[in-house]
Order: C-alpha cells, then sequence, then structure tokens
C-alpha cells in the first residue's frame, strides 16, 4: 500500500471558537491521499504523525502526536490536529506568538512505526491566532496625530449686565463752585473688574444776564466734587449777547465710562459748575443709570 502513495494534497485549517475564555486548542487539518497516477484512493486506511518543529524541518520538535484515518469516497481525510495520540510535548504550550512553526507529515500505510516523511511546511498566520488565548494584551500603541480642529462651535447666549437707577428732583442751584445735585447719585455693586458706563438724564432752570455769557458745566464724577475732563462733560454757553432771561429749562444728557479694577460696591454723583456768568441755574430733576459690563 506504502508504494502507491505518491502524495498527500492537504488543506489546513484553523476554526477559533471562543466559547467564554476557552479558546480550542487544535486546528482542522484536511488531505487527500492519491496514488501514483494521481487518483484518489478512496475508503483506505492510514496512520499519520504530526510534527510541530520550531525553526524549520530539521529544528527542535515541540510536539508530536499520531492520529489514525480513513479517506472517503473522494480520497478525502480530514483529522483535528492537538486532539490526536500525544507522542511528545503539549499542544497547548507551543509558542505561536513567537512564529516561525513549522508542520511535518508522516505516514504510515500499515500502521506498524515504518513511517514515510511527506514533507515539512511553514505555518503561515492563521495558527498562530491560538497565541490569543495565551497571552495578555500588548502595551498600548502610540499616540496618534492630532486630528484636524473642528468646527466653531455656536455663539452662546448673551451674558446678564448689573443695571442700577436713580432719579431725584429736588431744586438744587449750581454755583461757581463744583457742586453735586442732591440725590443726583447712583449706586451699583459689581462682581469682579470690568466697566460701567454712567448715563444721567438732568434738567437745568438756565438764568442770563445781557452783556454777560454764561458758561454751564455738567459732569459725572467719582466723587462729589469730582470736576472729571473737558472730553467727559456737556458744556451750554449762552452768549453775552443774548438779552436777560430767567428759568429757561434745558434737558441734557451726560455720559461718562468708569473701569474698576475690583469686585465692590461704587457710587458716582452727577456735578455742575457755573465757570463764567451768573449764578441763578439749577437742577431741576434727573435721572440715572449705571450699566456693568
Amino acid at each position: 500500500m506504502k508504494k502507491i502513495i505518491k502524495s498527500i494534497t492537504m488543506f489546513l485549517f484553523v476554526t477559533i471558537t471562543v466559547i467564554g475564555q476557552t479558546v480550542p486548542q487544535a486546528m482542522n487539518y484536511q488531505a487527500i491521499l492519491r496514488g501514483s497516477a494521481g487518483n484518489p484512493l478512496v475508503n483506505v486506511n492510514a496512520c499519520l504523525r504530526f510534527s510541530i518543529d520550531s525553526g524549520g524541518s530539521t529544528g527542535p520538535i515541540l510536539y508530536r502526536e499520531r492520529q489514525q484515518v480513513t479517506t472517503n469516497s473522494f480520497g478525502l481525510f480530514t483529522v483535528k490536529l492537538g486532539m490526536g495520540t500525544i507522542v511528545n510535548g503539549v499542544f497547548a504550550n507551543i509558542p505561536w506568538s513567537l512564529g516561525n512553526q513549522y508542520l511535518q507529515v508522516e505516514m504510515d500505510t500499515s500502521c506498524s512505526n515504518s513511517w514515510t516523511d511527506m514533507g515539512t511546511s511553514q505555518l503561515l498566520s492563521v495558527p498562530y491566532a491560538l497565541s490569543a488565548g495565551n497571552n495578555a494584551v500588548g502595551p498600548a500603541g502610540a499616540t496618534g496625530a492630532t486630528g484636524l480642529t473642528g468646527a466653531t462651535g455656536p455663539t452662546g447666549a448673551t451674558g446678564s449686565s448689573i443695571i442700577a437707577t436713580s432719579t431725584s428732583s429736588a431744586t438744587i442751584n449750581i454755583t461757581n463752585t463744583i457742586v453735586n445735585y442732591l440725590n443726583g447719585t447712583v449706586t451699583i455693586t459689581v462682581p469682579s473688574a470690568g466697566s460701567i458706563v454712567v448715563e444721567a438724564n438732568v434738567q437745568v432752570g438756565i438764568y442770563h444776564t445781557a452783556n454777560i455769557e454764561d458758561d454751564l458745566y455738567l459732569i459725572i464724577g467719582a466723587t462729589p466734587t469730582d470736576a472729571g475732563s473737558y472730553y467727559d462733560a456737556v458744556y451750554w454757553t449762552t452768549p453775552a449777547s443774548f438779552p436777560n432771561f430767567s428759568g429757561i429749562s434745558q434737558t441734557f444728557t451726560v455720559r461718562r465710562t468708569f473701569t474698576v479694577s475690583n469686585a465692590g460696591t461704587y457710587t458716582y454723583y452727577l456735578n455742575g459748575v457755573v465757570n463764567a456768568g451768573g449764578t441763578g441755574d439749577f437742577f431741576n430733576w434727573c435721572a440715572m443709570v449705571a450699566i456693568f459690563y
């Protein structure tokens, strides 16, 4: 029988089915026995010896087993490597993760330990999936490159401003010395550094004497005597050529921005002064507002 065996056409399959934490320690192996004329040998018995060698056909034997097979009507047989009669080694201890393992196949048609070498071939990537059942998770790979910057998100909601208001309707004369309008103040409490815009709508009664120029100066100050600067003030000039008049009402809007460096409570004042001319001008009423940004 051995003389008529020309070749074994081999098909090697590995099926890994994970059930819970168990990886089956076996590989499916199929081959067709053919005669010297190349025809399949059907329904015949034979013994096979399989060896897993390290590094090549002459390398050390890591594992060896024997199996007895019977071909079918196509000359095909199937065995599960790792589940035969063990000659030496432990199938589960084969270091698949190291690679470079070879499968040697020997046959004995009389099953009398008279083995014919059918060849050795390198096991490629599929059987090494068995190493997944024996190894811990490997180290993490290097961090990948930073991705592209994403699109700009929508504009957030506008934050709330802090607003304080006050009103006054007392009548107070404006003299040639800076004077604060009685109750012409506004107080605001802010949570942090920022800007405070203070605005006053004020009505002033104006007197004028002919042949005398009158200059009225209105300003919002940080103190009752703060005269501010020219750029923050409102001016009203009555030329000397105007005739006498008294108590003419004029309404003005005065605005000034203050920068604060700390949280706290701040009070601002509506101040006025007559720089030239008569002293009959007076505050009549005002409404003030302070807004923190």
